[in-house]
C-alpha cells in the first residue's frame, strides 16, 4: 500500500526532517546525556528520519504485517516523546519514545513503541511502590492500572514485574482511546550492538516475557519473536479502555 509521505513532528506541531532537528524538537529526556550512537534515543532516530526524509523501518512493518488488525499499516503521523496522561494525578506521565497513528486494511491503529538499547524497563512495580515517597500519588496510580490491565491489585506475581511495561500498555490504550483508533499497539525496538552488556539484554528479555506470560495467561510461547501477539482483552478502568484489541510484540535492529 502506498499513500502520501506521513510527517514526523513534536508535540507542539514542529515538523522534523533530520536527526538533528529530531533532538532540536524532540530531545529525549535526558538530553545530550541520552543523544548517543549506539543508544536508543539517537538510533531510533536515524531509523526513521536518517535519510533526510520519513521512512517507516522495515522490521516495524514486517511485525505489522504479521497481524491481520495491523496488516498493510502506514503511518499519518509520527511523534518522538509523545507524552499521554495516564490519569487525573499529578507528576509525571507516559513518555513514549514515539507515538504513531495511521491506518491499516482493517482500520484506525495506534502505535506505541519503547525504543530499547539495554536499558532497563524501570523498577520492578513492587520497588516502584515501596520507595514512592510520603503523599505520593504512584501507589494509587499502580493499583489502578493493575486492575485494569491484570483485573486484579498488585501481587506478589504482579509486583515482580517492571513498572515501566504497566504504564506502556496502559498508556497505548489511552492514547488510542483518545485518537479514536480501532486498535491498539504496543511494540519494543531494539537497537543491538556489541557495545552492550549481553547480560542486561538478557534480563530484559526475561522481563518481557515474564510480563506477557502473566498477562495472557499462557506460557511456552516465545513473546520476542519479531511477531505481533494478541493480547486478551482487558478489563479496563476508569482511564483504560476495556475491550481494545490489543497486540504486542518485539523487534530488533542489528548494528553494525
Amino acid at each position: 500500500m502506498c499513500r502520501a509521505n506521513f510527517i514526523i513532528r513534536n508535540m507542539n506541531g514542529d515538523e522534523i526532517h533530520s536527526v538533528d532537528e529530531w533532538f532540536k524538537y524532540a530531545p529525549p529526556k535526558m538530553g545530550i546525556r541520552h543523544w548517543k550512537d549506539k543508544r536508543s534515543a539517537k538510533e531510533v532516530a536515524k531509523a526513521w528520519i536518517g535519510t533526510g526524509k520519513p521512512v517507516m523501518p522495515i522490521k516495524l512493518k514486517s511485525v505489522l504485517d504479521t497481524h491481520q488488525f495491523t496488516k498493510d499499516f502506514y503511518p499519518d503521523w509520527v511523534i518522538p516523546e509523545m507524552i499521554t496522561a495516564l490519569d487525573n494525578f499529578k507528576g509525571e506521565h507516559r513518555n513514549q519514545d514515539l507515538g504513531i497513528l495511521g491506518a491499516s486494511l482493517e482500520g484506525k491503529v495506534f502505535i506505541s513503541v519503547e525504543a530499547k538499547a539495554d536499558e532497563p524497563f524501570d523498577k520492578m512495580i513492587s520497588m516502584q511502590i515501596s520507595n514512592a515517597k510520603e503523599g505520593s500519588k504512584i501507589p494509587a496510580r499502580i493499583e489502578g492500572f493493575s486492575k485494569a490491565i491484570f483485573g486484579r491489585p498488585v501481587d506478589d506475581r504482579i509486583g515482580q514485574l517492571k513498572y515501566q511495561l504497566l504504564t506502556g500498555l496502559a498508556g497505548a490504550l489511552i492514547e488510542a482511546k483518545s485518537q479514536n483508533a480501532d486498535y491498539a499497539v504496543f511494540i519494543v525496538h531494539e537497537f543491538i550492538s556489541r557495545s552492550l552488556d549481553a547480560k542486561k539484554l538478557s534480563r530484559n528479555s526475561d522481563d518481557f516475557q515474564m510480563f506477557f506470560e502473566e498477562l495472557t495467561e499462557i506460557s511456552g510461547l516465545n513473546y520476542g519473536d519479531g511477531k505481533l501477539h494478541e493480547i486478551k482483552s482487558v478489563p479496563g478502568g476508569e482511564f483504560v479502555p476495556a475491550g481494545m484489541p490489543l497486540l504486542s510484540g518485539k523487534i530488533q535492529t542489528q548494528l553494525t
